[in-house]
């Protein structure tokens, strides 16, 4: 269990992001020990549920149309399959959809078997990746996109410590 009380979110969070839009996966190779440990893992794992939120927002409006949603995840995939990877496009979507405020996606329709969070991981990685840089995004940018991501994300922690409060 996650002790949320010790979790911050801090200028380490904010550059991992940063290298991970920038490089890919590969960029947390020097991190990956602090990706092991659930309560160490967390702070990280806030920045990028909450990068995912922000980009999605940005990406489709409010008023969005299922059908974009869908032809958008599977274009993503066309582009991955050439290296050959894919990810599920029924947890994509539902990632997208959970983010934008779908009221027909329950937050009890979540992953509980370890193979489902590590589908829904790739997922939200891939698909944050293709949002982000389908922008080709400046330097200035990408600043703001992750300070808006941790400033989200450290709200979101707010949320859950106060919650454990209650």
């Amino acid at each position: 269990m996650i002790d949320w009380s010790t979790v911050d979110i801090g200028a380490e969070h904010e550059a991992a992001l940063r290298a991970y839009l920038l490089d890919g996966p590969a960029a947390w190779l020097a991190i990956q020990d602090d990706l092991v440990v659930p309560q160490t893992a967390a702070g990280y794992t806030q920045v990028l549920q909450a990068a995912f939120g922000v980009a999605v927002r940005r990406r489709f409006s409010a008023g969005y149309d299922i059908n974009q949603l869908i032809r958008y995840v599977a274009d993503v995939r066309l582009i991955l399959r050439k290296s050959g990877k894919d990810f599920n496009p029924r947890i994509g979507e539902s990632l997208i959809r959970r983010h934008l405020g779908d009221p027909t996606i329950s937050e009890d329709v979540k992953p509980v078997e370890a193979a489902d969070v590590e589908q829904e991981a790739v997922a939200l990685t891939t698909l944050l990746r293709f949002l982000v840089n389908e922008l080709e995004p400046s330097s200035e940018w990408l600043d703001e996109f992750v300070r808006e991501a941790a400033d989200t994300a450290r709200l979101w922690l707010e949320a859950q410590r106060t919650a454990a409060a209650h």
